[in-house]
């Protein structure tokens, strides 16, 4: 078993916090006293608070696409068919994620440099729902897993497991999977 990185202890330990205390607790003193590293050690590793933000974003999303990646055999989008890559992405979206997830990709939309890492992950994946001529299940679906994605977060009675996977059944249909 392999030793997780410094770097990868205090983006875990970020997001521990961000659990508990929302973003603006991922301070260099909290991280210290949480990792035992100290705040020189951190601002190896980050020289800034943004860099930390960034780093935490990136990993993240890198987090998400390697669960998007199994979902889909194990395969990158670059080896699917089209649908089988919205395929993965749906399913993925489907699982119920800790609110942690939900927290740092509303955080994504407040730097563009925070926003980087989703939008690659974003392109690779998801059908462009900007641009009217894109095949409108394959919209409708996007929408809708997103939806379902943060349902219970929004919430405060969870969706059954059974109602989850009836919708995400229809969700499927919509790609005609």
């Amino acid at each position: 078993m392999s030793r997780m990185s410094k770097k990868d202890q205090i983006l875990e330990a970020s997001l521990d916090i961000i659990a508990s205390d929302g973003i603006p607790g991922v301070t260099y003193d909290r991280l210290a006293t949480v990792t035992g590293l100290s705040k020189s050690g951190l601002i190896y590793h980050f020289p800034s608070r943004h860099d930390l933000l960034v780093g935490l974003h990136e990993f993240t999303a890198a987090r998400w696409e390697k669960k998007i990646i199994d979902h889909a055999g194990g395969k990158t989008a670059d080896e699917l068919t089209e649908r089988e890559r919205y395929r993965a992405m749906l399913v993925t979206m489907s699982e119920h994620e800790p609110v942690t997830e939900l927290l740092v990709t509303l955080h994504a939309r407040t730097h563009e440099d925070f926003a980087r890492p989703w939008v690659e992950v974003e392109d690779r994946w998801l059908p462009d729902v900007h641009t009217p001529s894109t095949d409108k299940n394959l919209v409708a679906a996007t929408v809708l897993a997103s939806g379902l994605w943060a349902h219970d977060h929004i919430y405060v009675k969870p969706l059954a497991p059974e109602n989850r996977k009836v919708v995400v059944e229809k969700l499927l249909e919509l790609l005609e999977i």
